[in-house]
C-alpha cells in the first residue's frame, strides 16, 4: 500500500504518529514543503513525527510490502 500525498483535514490541529516496529527506513512519512524540497521521516520503532497542521503535504510514497506498524493521533481542542 501506499498513502498518496494529501492535506490533513483541516479540524486536526495536530497529528501524532508513532513507529512501533522496526523495517525498511524508506517506509516513513514524507513531507514537502513549499519550495519542493522534501523531508522523509525514517521508519523505525519508537521514532515518528508531531505535526502542527498548517497544510503541508505529506505521505508514504513508497509502495510497503511488509508491514509497517504505527499509532496514529489526531490532537484537536476539547470542546
Amino acid at each position: 500500500f501506499t498513502s498518496q500525498l494529501h492535506q490533513d483535514n483541516e479540524q486536526v490541529i495536530y497529528a501524532m504518529q508513532v513507529y512501533l516496529t522496526d523495517g525498511p527506513k524508506n517506509y516513513g512519512t514524507c513531507f514537502y514543503r513549499p519550495d519542493g524540497s522534501s523531508f522523509r521521516v525514517p521508519y523505525g520503532k519508537n521514532t515518528g513525527y508531531l505535526l502542527k497542521n498548517t497544510g503541508q503535504l505529506h505521505g508514504m510514497i513508497t509502495p510497503c510490502t511488509g508491514p509497517r506498524m504505527s499509532t496514529y493521533t489526531w490532537l484537536v481542542p476539547k470542546s
